[in-house]
């Protein structure tokens, strides 16, 4: 079953696509492909408000608005 780029095995396994993966699409994954791909999904749902906000009255130096 596809899910996304990333094939969810009846296991519950994960099985990456390396071809989204790959920074330069040969099929292997290096270290630094695979943080940038990870980094990349992090700064597109990463929500700073929505974490932000519980914490707002205990962290008074906050740069949350």
């Amino acid at each position: 079953m596809q899910n996304g780029g990333w094939t969810v095995e009846w296991q519950g396994k994960f099985t990456p696509d390396l071809e989204i993966m790959g920074e330069d699409k040969n099929g292997k994954v290096e270290k630094s492909g695979l943080l940038s791909f990870m980094k990349r999904i992090y700064d597109k749902k990463f929500d700073k408000g929505a974490a932000g906000n519980w914490f707002k009255e205990m962290d008074k130096n906050s740069d949350v608005k």
